[in-house]
């Protein structure tokens, strides 16, 4: 008595098993927002990261100040705030970023009147950073500085001190989504 061939169907199973697996995979994979918040590309700049729908509006990719066309940035108008919140992501090639040059650096650039108070080492999913505090007389800020093998990436949060406390877990969930991308 002979057995029956099995091997189109293992080779068949084999095969949707493959396709199963390939599919689960993320390579491609446009990156996605938490609810409530949508995703900013920049495929120049080299970077995505989700922001509230709401900030849309204010977003501006020409930049401003010294490190204007390395960055976009979201100025947010609130009603009843004295000041805006601001956010801005800096991205700069490395070989164009002064060996030893500190975060700090660049943030005074963009705020000449900021006294740091922090500066500790935080992981977020995109790598290393350097989470930053510091303050103006207008406003409070928040920065993450982190680098990838060809850009020099910084993360800047600003709000009225009497309003900056509500905004951290916000604040904190942006910084989170950032993904650098690889040239």
């Amino acid at each position: 008595m002979t057995m029956p061939d099995r091997t189109p169907k293992y080779l068949l199973f084999l095969v949707l098993a493959v396709c199963i697996a390939l599919a689960g995979c993320s390579i491609g994979k446009k990156p996605s927002a938490p609810e409530g918040l949508q995703t900013y590309i920049d495929a120049n700049l080299r970077f995505s990261i989700s922001y509230p729908e709401s900030w849309a509006e204010f977003l501006s990719t020409t930049g401003y100040g010294p490190y204007g066309p390395y960055s976009v940035d979201w100025n947010v108008q609130k009603e009843g705030l004295n000041n805006d919140i601001s956010m801005m992501v800096i991205s700069i090639p490395l070989h164009e970023v002064v060996p030893g040059i500190k975060a700090e650096t660049f943030l005074v650039d963009l705020h000449p009147n900021l006294i740091i108070t922090g500066n500790e080492a935080e992981s977020l999913p995109a790598g290393e950073a350097s989470r930053l505090s510091g303050y103006t007389p207008d406003k409070t800020l928040q920065a993450w500085a982190l680098d990838n093998s060809r850009r020099h990436y910084i993360l800047v949060f600003t709000a009225p001190p009497d309003y900056f406390a509500t905004q951290m877990t916000l604040f904190n969930s942006i910084a989170h989504s950032f993904e650098p991308h690889n040239d």
